[in-house]
């Protein structure tokens, strides 16, 4: 098992030699490269900031399906009003659309939100969830290991991918570690984009909550910091004002607006499902605070305690129970 993150650096140099770049960044070196992130940083404030995950990404998806299906049965039931159908016949597409929408949203209202890793800059620690299981690790001393390799296959033919990967422990159970890639999606990447992104972290724990290009601490948010801000608060609603904005330059250049117009009326007409799709996801994400345990939840808390969960998982009473619950599957094996 990998425990470290020069480990996995050297594990990589054995598995892929030196025909893909990899470079072991450091939480107290820089790397040479301009901060920058591309949207995957979720939430920031003056105590932690937060990188959504892959997963997260979909949610809201089957809401904002369901939502469209509604908005075309309305459609489908004033076309029939229109051809002479009757109230009750022209209104069933809309209200089996609306009961789908509200049943796919309720779903999703009670399904799990996968949590964000969460790099707390009070604790100066890192923190994340997996299925339930509560991994961490120190800011101090911290390794991670930007990496490419290339994927085959029949379809997509040859594609180069990349990886942010940190080594994370088990809270209470230091043995118990993961290879955590803070990246967000991998195809396309190289080392090259993930580099600033790690340089983007590094200047957020180090530096303050704000920061400008060069990573240096600013008072207060720059035009840098509101740009990269800006990456992560574009949503899909965002795509009709665009659309607006291009339609308006066409006009205004004397340019056809044909596509213009035809790409505002397909904005329009999508409208409902990323609406929909948006404030799903905005409700998940601010219920989600209330999953994680209470030793992360009063750590996130301005007022919460500073110490490190490093610092306490050799006495906590959760710490107790799970080495109680391995005794039990392995009572051959030691648990101290």
């Amino acid at each position: 098992m990998i425990q470290s993150a020069k480990a996995l650096f050297d594990a990589v140099g054995e598995k892929f030699a030196s025909q893909f770049p990899r470079v072991l960044l450091r939480g107290d070196q820089a790397s040479g490269h301009s901060p920058s992130q591309y949207g995957s940083v979720e939430q920031q404030g003056e105590n932690y900031l937060s990188i959504k995950t892959a997963t997260a990404e979909s949610k809201g998806i089957p809401a904002g399906v369901g939502a469209f299906g509604a908005v075309g049965g309305a459609a489908m039931g004033v076309v029939g009003l229109i051809s002479g159908m009757n109230l009750t016949n022209a209104t069933g597409p809309f209200l089996i659309g609306v009961s789908i929408c509200a049943v796919l949203f309720m779903w999703e209202l009670y399904r799990p939100f996968p949590l964000p890793i969460i790099f707390n800059r009070r604790t100066r620690e890192i923190y994340y969830d997996l299925n339930g299981k509560l991994y961490h690790i120190p800011w101090e001393g911290i390794e991670a290991v930007a990496y490419e390799y290339r994927h085959v296959n029949q379809y997509a033919g040859s594609m180069t991918h990349a990886n942010l990967d940190l080594i994370l422990h088990r809270f209470g159970d230091p043995e118990d570690c993961i290879a955590l890639n803070i990246g967000g999606h991998t195809s396309g990447k190289h080392v090259e984009t993930l580099a600033p992104l790690w340089e983007y972290l590094r200047a957020y724990m180090n530096e303050g909550p704000w920061f400008d290009e060069h990573g240096k601490h600013t008072a207060q948010k720059s035009s840098f910091m509101v740009e990269q801000l800006n990456k992560s608060g574009f949503t899909m609603r965002d795509e009709l004002k665009n659309a607006k904005q291009r339609l308006a330059e066409a006009k205004q250049k004397k340019e056809r607006v044909g596509a213009a117009r035809g790409a505002l009326w397909s904005a329009y007409a999508f409208h409902p499902m990323w609406f929909t799709q948006d404030m799903t996801y905005r409700i998940c994400r601010d219920r989600a605070d209330k999953q994680w345990p209470d030793v992360v939840r009063e750590r996130l808390d301005p007022n919460g305690p500073t110490t490190r969960l490093v610092d306490i998982e050799a006495d906590h009473p959760s710490v107790a129970i799970l080495k109680a619950q391995k005794a039990a599957l392995f009572p051959n094996q030691s648990t101290d």
